[in-house]
């Protein structure tokens, strides 16, 4: 950003400030206040730039203190750390307001091309998002199915199988009753482990899945959906241990 574009922002917001001042002293109070509105600084931006939240400004604020007792702080390369209110357009864009500023410009082709530039990115973004919503599901989906393919797996591993071992007396791959039943039991609790696995994955994101499949459709009126992640993982812990003790025979 130039320091003579700098100027001329500074000076256009000095100078609406002062005449919105004067009529709110001639006039008072009214529906002028409608189209003329208070000019916040949060409120300068540019249409693909978004107003940074309460977490966001102490994080900027922290970043430039960071940046300056370094004395690697550059107004040129850091500008966005300096425009008050304002965020780089490279961070979260999932929900973005156009700054009031934007509403009553008309009959100005090169501010239509923005916005139509500006529709195009919403829309790139907004087949992106959704899929990623598609993946998350089908990936889900995957893993029940392995875990019920993994336990119809062990069942197959069992002694008399086909093409697993016997216990008949002529054959020399033959193996003991004891041993049928301990490679059975083993065999057994490994397809319930898998089988378990899989009910608990199924009940434990149905609720995400079944608010995605809500976003996909764009469902009105769809409320938010909170997750514990750290309760999720915690139950995870026991299923790594038996995947350990798996892989290790």
């Amino acid at each position: 950003m130039s320091t003579r574009f700098k100027l001329r922002n500074i000076t256009g917001q000095i100078r609406y400030r002062l005449a919105r001042a004067v009529l709110s002293r001639l006039w008072g109070p009214g529906d002028w206040e409608k189209d003329l509105k208070e000019l916040k600084d949060e409120d300068v931006r540019g249409i693909n730039e978004r107003a940074l939240n309460k977490e966001e400004t102490a994080e900027r604020r922290a970043r430039i203190e960071r940046l300056k007792s370094s004395g690697v702080f550059d107004e040129d390369s850091e500008e966005y750390l300096i425009e008050e209110g304002i965020v780089s357009r490279v961070r979260g864009e999932s929900r973005q307001t156009l700054s009031w500023i934007w509403y009553d410009i008309k009959d100005d082709s090169e501010f239509q091309d923005a916005i139509r530039v500006e529709w195009c990115k919403a829309q790139a973004r907004m087949l992106r998002w959704r899929e990623e919503v598609l993946l998350l599901c089908e990936e889900l989906r995957q893993m029940v199915a392995y875990m019920a393919w993994r336990a119809t797996w062990w069942k197959g591993r069992m002694v008399g199988e086909h093409g697993m071992r016997v216990t008949a007396s002529n054959d020399e791959t033959a193996v003991s009753h004891d041993m049928e039943e301990a490679l059975n039991a083993y065999a057994t609790q490994q397809s319930e482990f898998a089988r378990v696995r899989g009910l608990d994955i199924q009940l434990k994101w149905k609720d995400l899945i079944e608010h995605a499949k809500g976003v996909v459709a764009r469902q009105q009126n769809l409320q938010t959906l909170n997750i514990d992640l750290e309760l999720l993982g915690a139950k995870d812990e026991g299923y790594e241990e038996m995947w350990q003790a798996e892989d290790s025979l």
